[in-house]
């Protein structure tokens, strides 16, 4: 069965923001564009990297894709990604700390 498909198409940056644009291409075959932004201020801060923009709108636009679902209706074509899902994906793709098992101790003398 075929599915929807969502492409990345590239980033244009500006003092303000940066914005990311995808495509969906539907079940029929048909383009729908999207812009997603995010404020240049998250870049700035560090909060999020240049290298996560991408996979931030993704996620985001997959979302909301879901939440269209069977609705028969798109997403807006110029969607904001907030400070919020900027959160969440910071803290759900944090590095897991590392765990070690304690080293077994010298063999006593018997």
């Amino acid at each position: 069965m075929a599915a929807n498909r969502l492409e990345y198409l590239g980033v244009a940056a500006s003092e303000g923001e940066r914005t990311y644009r995808m495509r969906l291409i539907d079940l029929s075959g048909k383009p729908h564009d999207f812009t997603l932004v995010i404020d240049g201020e998250a870049f700035r801060s560090q909060r999020v990297r240049f290298q996560d923009g991408p996979d931030i709108c993704y996620q985001k636009m997959q979302r909301e894709l879901l939440a269209c679902e069977g609705t028969g209706a798109l997403p807006s074509d110029r969607l904001y990604v907030t400070d919020g899902e900027i959160e969440d994906y910071r803290v759900s793709h944090a590095p897991r700390p590392v765990t070690r098992k304690p080293r077994p101790g010298p063999i006593a003398a018997r």
